[in-house]
C-alpha cells in the first residue's frame, strides 16, 4: 500500500472491466487544478500493452473532459501521476464533474491496478 492500509483495487481477474469514480464540485473563483494521484499495478502478462488503465475527468453527464492518463500493466512499484488540468477544466467552474478510473483486461492474464492517495488540488 501506498499510504495507510488500502487502497483502490481495479481488475485482478480476466475480461475485467472495472470503474471507480468520485464526483467533486469545482470552486466557482478556482484560478488553477491539478490531479494527481499513485499508480501501482501487477501483471501476469508477458509482454505488450493488453490490460489497461486509464483515469479521466467527465461532466455531469458522463462525457470526457479530458484524459489524465494511459497506463498499461507491469509489475511497477508506486509511480505518482499528476497533470495540470486547469485548461480542460475551467470552463466548467462552479459545476460538478467526476474523476473516473476505467481498467480493461484481456482473457490472456490477470492484471491488477492499485489507485492510492488521491488528491484534487485547487487554487483561485
Amino acid at each position: 500500500m501506498h499510504g495507510g492500509s488500502a487502497s483502490g483495487y481495479l481488475c485482478g481477474y480476466n475480461n475485467c472491466t472495472d470503474q471507480l469514480s468520485q464526483t467533486i464540485t469545482l470552486p466557482g473563483n478556482v484560478k488553477s487544478m491539478t490531479l494527481s494521484f499513485w499508480l501501482s499495478s501487477a501483471t501476469r502478462e508477458s509482454a505488450g500493452c493488453n490490460d489497461t488503465l486509464t483515469a479521466q475527468i467527465s461532466d455531469a453527464r458522463g462525457q470526457i473532459i479530458t484524459k489524465v492518463t494511459t497506463s498499461c500493466s507491469a509489475n511497477s512499484d508506486w509511480q505518482q501521476i499528476s497533470k495540470d488540468v486547469s485548461k480542460a477544466l475551467l470552463p466548467f467552474k462552479g459545476q460538478q464533474v467526476q474523476v473516473v478510473w476505467k481498467s480493461q483486461g484481456n482473457a490472456s492474464a490477470p492484471s491488477a491496478f492499485f489507485i492510492d492517495d488521491t488528491a484534487f488540488t485547487v487554487s483561485s
